[in-house]
């Protein structure tokens, strides 16, 4: 473990997205994790993974990414707007810190400054490359056997919606 409050203290400089932490910390430094992601449509397979992810913490940081699509054309670019799902996230009693985060570059280089103790990845990134995979953070494997994706819940949505205009 290490003191957490300097490597905070950068976050806090790294986000133009600030909270009221006031950078207090107990005498004891808390075990950290991070997880990253778009989070753009919570469901219950991001409230199940934020769980295990708390349970296996004392602080959970999420790195919010802010558009996916602007680097990788094929995913989705996000439903809700940064200040939405940043405003969701920090509601959840799981979540210690949101981070949002524009580019791959710049999660790595948070990733790099912060010494966190854990980091949370789905199962899914076991053997594929990922941001962040050369720095000397333990990884946590998440298992996504829950059955739920943001695909699939905006699916099931669409054929709700459609089911009633009919």
């Amino acid at each position: 473990m290490h003191n957490s409050t300097n490597f905070i203290k950068k976050t806090m400089e790294f986000s133009s997205f600030k909270s009221e932490w006031d950078g207090s910390m107990a005498e004891t430094s808390p075990v950290l994790g991070v997880i990253a992601g778009a989070f753009d449509i919570i469901h219950p397979g991001y409230i199940e993974m934020f769980d295990e992810a708390a349970s296996n913490c004392d602080k959970l940081f999420v790195c919010l990414h802010i558009d996916p699509s602007v680097e990788r054309p094929l995913k989705p670019k996000p439903i809700l707007s940064v200040d939405e799902r940043t405003n969701i996230l920090t509601s959840l009693t799981q979540v210690y810190y949101v981070v949002p985060y524009r580019t791959e570059k710049d999660l790595a280089l948070y990733l790099y400054e912060n010494k966190f103790d854990v980091r949370f990845l789905g199962e899914d990134y076991k053997d594929k490359d990922f941001t962040g995979k050369d720095l000397d953070i333990p990884i946590h494997w998440i298992a996504r056997d829950h059955g739920w994706s943001t695909t699939l819940f905006k699916k099931k949505i669409y054929e709700s919606v459609s089911m009633n205009i009919n």
